[in-house]
């Protein structure tokens, strides 16, 4: 479920929810499992996070970024985007206005 913040809490409920269920049967039923068993679901939720945090400091430290443009962004682009979306339209007009013109 996300919250306000567009954050999915989704994945820390459910290992959170397991490690629980985990925590529960070694204090009552089995009490052979070792507390690492017990932790696994949150240790690798942990863990995927923080691989998921290094790998990006890694990328952004080497990826290559051009400096911005000069201007507004939003008049560098429009026109691209313009053409982009009218290019088909102007496209199937002329193509459907050749047909109508040939009587098809």
């Amino acid at each position: 479920m996300l919250g306000e913040s567009g954050i999915s809490f989704t994945g820390l409920y459910i290992c959170g929810a397991s490690s629980l269920i985990m925590l529960v049967l070694k204090l009552s039923v089995i009490d052979t499992w070792s507390w690492w068993r017990v932790l696994l679901p949150l240790g690798l939720f942990v863990g995927f996070n923080v691989t998921n945090i290094v790998v990006a400091f890694i990328y952004l430290s080497f990826a290559h970024i051009p400096e911005r443009p000069d201007g507004d962004e939003a008049d560098i682009l429009e026109p691209v985007h313009g053409e982009l979306i009218l290019k088909p339209l102007r496209e199937a007009d002329r193509v459907l206005g050749s047909e109508s013109a040939n009587g098809t």
